[in-house]
């Protein structure tokens, strides 16, 4: 709900917006003090530090502790966006999708006449952290300052760097949960509901589960929480709709398997030879995410010649783009990367024109896959 005092903010940047763009407050014009600024909209030196804040954010203010605030020469239009992406990002198989996504990034923001500029920080430390022992590359801190790019975005990021990167003096966009206005996020509940849905239409009755999260808590901090709530929502909405869920049919790390330390279609693979092999009753439906781990469960499944779908139902996360090759039928649930990329920079689009952003929430497409070659 919107209070008295962010419409008082929205009213001196809109303001002193105004007065910038249309160039009645000319590049290196000084503006009054807080205190002053205060007292001529008659609110709190807090109220306006926040406004002024969002104008610095936007590279149309500069303020100089000891000096002041002063209007800086304004470009046309956002045309220099950073990058900032995880250390090794392009040695593993499983950054396939980061790879991806970059290039899709590159590709827009190349399609609009604007540059881009890649910039590699440290990977996050292991165990637990705090966002006070979370260091930006100086590269990054020492453009932005600069204004030699006037926006970032982090196409992967922890919570703790989160608060960190909305310290950053210019527009920022990030792929997180976190409950930050600039981020992009992910329907997986909407997701989960449907791949379940669809199971139960083809008339599965019993659902395995492999999981990617397990290896996610292993090697991104912070993301525990999220994973056991994404867990716990599977197994809800599995329940929901009648479908059998058992322990030993469910590969993921908040149980405390130990199929940690393999890439991510090797954890496929043995997942799916572990759930298969065991002794007793088995799924009738197993849904995976994402589509490197699917890869390998593929490979068991046609190891162990598993009648698909017979035998057995498939629903598997991908993203489109990867081209995953799939030689047997599934349900597909379907992220789109370019959409991704568009999303994460139509948020700093937005907040350099100054608008107020919300989170964009990104959609799966669900559809029935059938192979094409014999």
């Amino acid at each position: 709900m919107t209070t008295s005092t962010d419409h008082i903010t929205e009213l001196i940047s809109r303001h002193y917006r105004g007065m910038i763009r249309t160039g009645r407050l000319e590049p290196g014009s000084r503006l009054p003090s807080t205190q002053e600024l205060a007292e001529r909209w008659q609110t709190h030196a807090p109220v306006v530090q926040v406004a002024m804040a969002a104008l610095v954010k936007e590279g149309l203010l500069k303020r100089t502790p000891g000096v002041g605030t002063v209007v800086l020469d304004v470009p046309a239009g956002l045309s220099h966006v950073g990058v900032l992406l995880p250390q090794g990002l392009f040695e593993h198989v499983e950054g396939a999708y980061m790879r991806r996504l970059c290039h899709e990034i590159e590709r827009q923001l190349c399609d609009t006449g604007k540059m881009s500029t890649f910039i590699i920080r440290d990977p996050l430390p292991r165990g637990d952290t705090d966002s006070e022992s979370i260091h930006l590359p100086r590269e990054l801190i020492e453009k932005a300052d600069r204004r030699d790019i006037q926006a970032v975005v982090v196409p992967v990021s922890s919570a703790e760097e989160v608060p960190v990167l909305r310290k950053l003096p210019v527009p920022v966009s990030v792929v997180t949960g976190m409950d930050v206005p600039f981020r992009i996020s992910f329907d997986d509940l909407t997701a989960v509901e449907q791949a379940m849905r669809a199971l139960k239409e083809k008339g599965c009755r019993r659902v395995g589960i492999i999981d990617v999260h397990a290896l996610a808590i292993e090697h991104q901090p912070g993301v525990c929480t999220q994973a056991r709530l994404h867990h716990l929502h599977v197994r809800q909405c599995a329940e929901s709709m009648g479908l059998e869920m058992r322990e030993e049919w469910t590969i993921n790390a908040v149980r405390g398997d130990e199929l940690l330390d393999v890439s991510h279609e090797r954890y496929g693979y043995e997942s799916f030879m572990r759930i298969w092999r065991r002794e007793g009753p088995k799924p009738d439906a197993l849904f995976v995410n994402e589509d490197i781990v699917a890869r390998g469960a593929l490979m068991a499944i046609l190891q162990l010649r598993v009648d698909v779908p017979r035998q057995l139902q498939l629903a598997v996360y991908q993203n489109k783009g990867l081209n995953m090759l799939c030689p047997l039928p599934a349900t597909f649930i379907e992220w789109d990367v370019a959409r991704i990329a568009g999303a994460l920079l139509e948020q700093v689009e937005r907040q350099f024109a100054g608008d107020i952003v919300s989170p964009l929430i990104i959609q799966p497409e669900v559809f029935d896959h059938m192979p094409d070659f014999a």
